[in-house]
């Protein structure tokens, strides 16, 4: 089965991505001074952690194949009570988990295939309150729910199709304090919440095309601390509304320059990954809703302060 997505398609040039910061889905909120940046450099092979958007403290951790200490195409990150750092490591399909940047204690769930423990190309990854993991298993059209990284407790959620409880290519979840999921169902063009895994509360917003309550791809979606709803659709930009039902939509985009990961800080501001128009990746800090941009990092390569397809942004240990 051939996963229809932008990250790894002929669009090389732009794409990808997001994500989060809060509970769940991504290792939680902050001032921009007050917790580390961490981006997943997905072509690079490696997750890359700096303590503000001037690149100070840079460290990475991973290179690209197949083995231990080795990420293929990683999508996205998460953290768990514990600061444990998980990764879709997407063209592996496995998740992996380990217990901090220098790679200690080297874990990973997953092998190719549509079984108990198996993915097809999963992209998102989240962390419940109880430290359950959560894989948007994108090939496959599911979510799978264990227990730990040994697959305990192995749970699925949707079969693949348009309808309700089902899926087409799942790129991103993410989970609220209260146990609320939000799914991005990117090839159905649209964002679906549900109250648990039994698909109670199911309700949708979205349906292909572009403007208001339209999506071309979802790549990444989150719930801000501000209790409103994003969803990155790089060929529109970052959009947000009030609530599932899409009250008082709004846009923000870039310019020339692709979306590929989101986080939001605390104070209202927003970490963002871009792909130029030139192909240049970079972490930018926005302060608000407007666009203002406050500071810029990074530039295209595999060195100290360069990426190469950023696939995710998100705050941390």
């Amino acid at each position: 089965m051939q996963v229809r997505h932008w990250r790894f398609g002929i669009f090389l040039v732009a794409l990808l991505g997001l994500l989060m910061a809060g509970c769940g889905g991504g290792g939680g909120s902050s001032t921009p001074a007050s917790k580390p940046i961490y981006v997943v450099d997905s072509a690079n092979g490696r997750i890359v952690k700096m303590r503000d958007i001037t690149g100070a403290g840079w460290s990475t951790f991973g290179s690209f194949g197949t083995g231990n200490g080795q990420f293929k195409n990683p999508t996205s990150i998460a953290f768990d009570s514990k600061n444990r750092i998980y990764i879709a490591d997407t063209g592996n399909h496995r998740i992996v988990r380990v217990d901090d940047m220098s790679g200690s204690n080297f874990k990973t769930l997953g092998s190719l295939g549509s079984g108990t423990n198996q993915f097809t190309s999963p992209q998102g990854v989240a962390v419940d309150s109880l430290d359950r993991v959560y894989i948007a298993d994108t090939g496959n059209s599911r979510i799978v729910r264990v227990d730990d990284i040994s697959g305990a407790g192995w749970t699925i959620y949707a079969s693949p199709g348009p309808g309700v409880n089902q899926l087409n290519q799942p790129s991103s979840l993410f989970i609220t304090s209260s146990g609320i999921i939000y799914i991005a169902d990117s090839s159905n063009e649209r964002i679906v919440r549900i109250n648990d895994l039994v698909g109670t509360g199911w309700i949708t917003y979205g349906q292909a095309g572009t403007g208001a309550g339209k999506f071309t791809q979802i790549t990444k979606v989150m719930a801000g601390t501000d209790n409103k709803i994003y969803a990155v659709d790089p060929s529109q930009g970052v959009i947000r509304v009030d609530d599932i039902a899409g009250s008082n939509w709004k846009l923000l985009g870039q310019g020339a320059d692709v979306f590929t990961g989101l986080a939001m800080n605390i104070d209202g501001s927003y970490w963002v990954g871009v792909k130029t128009l030139s192909g240049v990746d970079q972490v930018r800090r926005i302060a608000d809703f407007t666009g203002n941009v406050t500071a810029s990092y990074g530039a295209s390569g595999s060195g100290q302060g360069q990426f190469n397809t950023i696939t995710d942004v998100s705050t941390g240990p």
